[in-house]
């Protein structure tokens, strides 16, 4: 989990707990959630930034807005924003946190560590120039150091854009599509791998691992196809050459 912690507060090891949490139950979330709220007196903006993160982590997108929205009127800050998108992606709500993401950039445009996962954001929405962009910046802020890993698959990416391959609106809503056909059977995302086959140039398969069973992937890869094949456009373009698979991973 990606949060920034808050600056050294008594209610910072809140989001110590926060970001140490892997599989969380809810018993660690209701313990959690409880001493919090206990700490609401002492930052108020962390205390709401712990209590959206334990809400993105049970899927309440409702609430994880909500308790975004108050802790940003307390510290309208890099560090919110920043922890909102994350909260935001958990939640496969990657449109807007994108935009979080890139609110928090705006406001520490050499943060590293938020450019990263603007990286990520951008990627889960299928804003690929965008993520190159970030790219871009991110490898030029730290030139001694290695590429970010993502470095040549995006300029792959934005090199069949330019081309004329396919067009990035398209992709977008291939993506939108995949994304509210897994949240109508509330299947959450663990993860998204995106890659270019080696036989096909300007051919990209994209992943997205899904807390389900394989049957159940299959049946939501299924749905998707369906849906794609139903809009002519999308047929045309991407088609073939711009693959979304989900891929179960148990529940």
């Amino acid at each position: 989990m990606s949060y920034i912690p808050a600056p050294q507060t008594k209610a910072n090891d809140l989001m110590d707990r926060l970001m140490a949490m892997d599989a969380p139950n809810e018993i660690t979330l209701r313990r959690l959630e409880r001493d919090a709220e206990a700490a609401m007196d002492v930052d108020p903006a962390v205390v709401h930034t712990v209590l959206g993160g334990v809400a993105s982590l049970r899927g309440d997108i409702k609430s994880v807005r909500e308790h975004f929205r108050i802790a940003l009127q307390h510290a309208d800050s890099s560090v919110t924003y920043q922890n909102y998108s994350v909260a935001l992606s958990l939640v496969d709500e990657w449109r807007d946190s994108l935009d979080a993401a890139d609110t928090a950039h705006s406001k520490a445009p050499d943060n590293t560590v938020i450019l990263d996962s603007a990286i990520k954001r951008a990627v889960e929405a299928g804003q690929f120039r965008m993520a190159h962009k970030y790219c871009n910046r991110l490898n030029a802020l730290r030139p001694g150091e290695a590429p970010h890993s993502l470095t040549g698959l995006l300029e792959k990416f934005v090199a069949s854009l330019d081309a004329g391959t396919f067009g990035e609106s398209n992709i977008q809503r291939v993506l939108e599509i995949a994304g509210s056909i897994q949240r109508a059977e509330s299947v959450p995302s663990t993860g998204i791998s995106a890659k270019l086959d080696q036989d096909e140039p300007h051919s990209f398969l994209f992943r997205r691992f899904v807390t389900a069973s394989p049957e159940m992937a299959a049946t939501l890869n299924s749905t998707l196809a369906d849906e794609i094949v139903s809009h002519d456009d999308l047929v045309e373009d991407p088609g073939l050459l711009f693959v979304h698979l989900f891929v179960g991973v148990g529940d």
